[in-house]
């Protein structure tokens, strides 16, 4: 996301925004009230991300639900930025496995589109 502050000039500013943050260092992004707001705003965002991938692994008689590649790498996206998806398995070979990788095998899904 990009800086939402404008320039003295009236151009945007254009520079990235701190994480979870609408405005980059320069413009208040570096503030601790500011970072306090977008650590909070991040957080806020982890229930419902558990809740899609608890709804992914879950059991279910029906298709009525499959959750969409964009809503996997938004979870994993949101988990990381937050500091929760430290625990990834691993590969035979010693490298990390894709959140993909990881739902297939507790999912036991062939395909997750």
């Amino acid at each position: 996301m990009t800086c939402k502050a404008k320039r003295s000039n009236g151009q945007p500013c254009g520079a990235h925004a701190i994480r979870g943050g609408t405005v980059c260092v320069a413009h208040g992004g570096g503030a601790p009230q500011v970072r306090d707001a977008a650590r909070r705003r991040l957080l806020e965002l982890v229930d419902p991300a558990i809740g899609v991938l608890a709804r992914a692994v879950r059991p279910r008689r029906s298709k009525a639900w499959e959750p969409s590649a964009t809503e996997l790498r938004a979870v994993a996206e949101i988990l990381n930025r937050t500091g929760f998806a430290s625990a990834e398995p691993q590969r035979d070979d010693d490298s990390k496995a894709t959140w993909e990788e990881f739902l297939r095998v507790y999912h036991k899904s062939p395909e997750i589109d």
